[in-house]
């Protein structure tokens, strides 16, 4: 079966001289590659702006300001071309099927990301007025969950109120004040009783007039 061959397509916050020695090396496998027929940039291109980078960056080092901004101007379009070049060799060693591409073109593969567990109690507005949407993750033994809420009033302690129970790991909590500051707590409803599982945190809600 053929395989999706993804590219790492950033460098993200990585010093100026190994930016700079990446996309070099890029543009220095470009002719090394006959499947490499019509890449985005060429290698002069490429190594143009590595120049300038270069350049800029011994001025960066003085203290030169203006320098500095040029240099990140210079690295932002380093960038857009990096972006380019993992796209289309990406694209390439897909057609070929040629996993090994991406990695001698100097490009670092990866495996997508798998989607990240919520381990805590997180609120956001709904979709209509006056809702407001909990997400938690299921907690062990748990066969149900209970949400409380206080609105905040200055000078007075947290006054909590059972509004809704649900048996899934979302909530829509209804007929919440609008442009207010809460406190939302959740308990977990166990065999042997109800406990509070997920801390108090604060939201304050959407203005829906």
């Amino acid at each position: 079966m053929k395989r999706t061959i993804k590219v790492r397509k950033t460098l993200g916050k990585k010093p100026v001289l190994i930016i700079i020695e990446r996309n070099n090396n890029v543009a220095n496998q470009i002719a090394e590659h006959a499947v490499i027929v019509s890449p985005p940039h060429t290698k002069a291109a490429i190594q143009l702006v590595t120049a300038k980078v270069m350049e800029y960056y011994t001025l960066h080092l003085t203290g030169d300001h203006e320098a500095t901004e040029k240099m990140y101007e210079q690295l932002d379009i380093l960038a857009g071309y990096y972006w380019d070049m993992a796209e289309y060799t990406e694209v390439i060693a897909n057609e070929t099927n040629d996993a090994i591409l991406p990695i001698s073109m100097g490009f670092e593969l990866y495996a997508p990301r798998k989607q990240s567990v919520k381990k805590e109690l997180v609120a956001a507005d709904g979709s209509y007025a006056n809702e407001v949407v909990l997400a938690y993750p299921k907690y062990a033994k748990a066969g149900a969950y209970r949400a409380e809420l206080a609105l905040v009033v200055e000078g007075e302690e947290a006054d909590f109120k059972h509004k809704w129970s649900c048996s899934i790991t979302e909530m829509t909590l209804r007929n919440v004040p609008s442009d207010t500051k809460l406190l939302i707590r959740l308990f977990g409803i166990f065999p042997d009783g109800e406990r509070l599982i997920y801390q108090t945190i604060p939201f304050r809600t959407k203005d829906w007039q």
